[in-house]
């Protein structure tokens, strides 16, 4: 097994997100539902998806300011339709070598989206390797999926919040995952949960 592959949750969300999600194949239809992958499934689908998203500018206020020591980078923000509707904003923050990136996404609750992450966050997975780990954790009371490689420094965080909202922090060139951690801490996953 690749040290990539062994740790590196890089592509779990995007694999979701491009409509690979594990379950996704072969999993049964809701009895009445219109087959999976018909355009007018899918475009039902994303319609109903893109009509409850938040507006990507109330994500703005959520993602949290740079810690001392940290500098930031304006946050940016955006509404897209495809692969699913989703709105989302990202910061990234810098210290010296060290860059930690975090993106707060509205998936309107779209399985594309969140099928793939919920099957593990949260629960009690755990993948160990000689150079780090992925498992399933909490964050606050949030399912979550947490990735450290500690040769290649880089790190991943993940938290579903109330089945719909993604936060996501990946950190390269970190001193230790409780950098990353801090970071995911500041985020007000209150307000992330109530907003409409």
């Amino acid at each position: 097994m690749s040290r990539t592959r062994a740790i590196a949750f890089v592509g779990l969300v995007a694999l979701a997100a491009a409509g690979a999600a594990c379950g996704r194949d072969g999993a049964p239809e809701p009895a009445g539902a219109p087959a999976a992958g018909s355009d007018a499934a899918d475009a039902a689908a994303r319609s109903a998806a893109a009509a409850r998203l938040v507006d990507h500018r109330k994500l703005d206020a959520l993602v949290p300011a740079a810690a001392a020591g940290w500098a930031s980078s304006p946050v940016t923000s955006a509404t897209l339709m495809l692969p699913a509707p989703a709105s989302h904003a990202t910061g990234s923050y810098t210290r010296g070598q060290a860059r930690i990136d975090l993106e707060i996404t509205d998936t309107g609750g779209d399985p594309a989206f969140v099928q793939a992450l919920a099957t593990v966050a949260g629960t009690n997975f755990s993948q160990k390797a000689g150079n780090g780990y992925m498992k399933g954790t909490r964050v606050h009371e949030y399912p979550a999926v947490e990735s450290w490689n500690h040769q290649d420094r880089i790190g991943e965080i993940t938290v579903l919040v109330s089945g719909r909202f993604v936060v996501h922090a990946s950190g390269v060139n970190l001193d230790r995952i409780e950098t990353l951690q801090a970071l995911v801490d500041r985020v007000d996953f209150g307000q992330v949960a109530a907003l409409k």
